[in-house]
């Protein structure tokens, strides 16, 4: 599971690759951290978060669950408005080539940050 909030928005996105829905104490904390940021940004105290689940692609073991996440984050990062969020991923499995391919991009990343360091900054 993933979260991404944008404060000054007030909106706040779900990213679940098992389907679980929103746990309670994640939206606990997140609503508690916006209520917080309100309160220093002398907005409303009662502003609440608009949260919204996204379809993403569904895992299919707890395995994979650390290459999911990256993905999403990795692609998350590429887009260029937060409207863009909810659509941008669609409900198919993410298959093996996927992930091995991440596991190549990934590895090939980490070489070059552990080879170069100054270079990664």
């Amino acid at each position: 599971m993933l979260g991404v909030v944008d404060p000054q928005m007030g909106h706040a996105w779900f990213f679940d690759s098992f389907k679980s829905g929103v746990q309670l104490d994640f939206k606990q904390v997140v609503n508690r951290a916006f209520a917080i940021w309100n309160a220093n940004q002398a907005k409303c105290y009662r502003a609440k978060l608009f949260w919204q689940t996204t379809k993403i692609p569904k895992q299919s073991s707890s395995f994979e669950s650390g290459y999911y996440v990256c993905m999403m984050m990795r692609d998350i990062i590429k887009v260029p408005t937060p409207q863009a969020l909810p659509n941008m991923f669609d409900d198919a499995v993410w298959d093996q080539l996927h992930i091995d391919t991440f596991r190549t991009q990934w590895a090939a990343y980490m070489t070059d940050v552990i080879d170069n360091p100054a270079s990664s900054e």
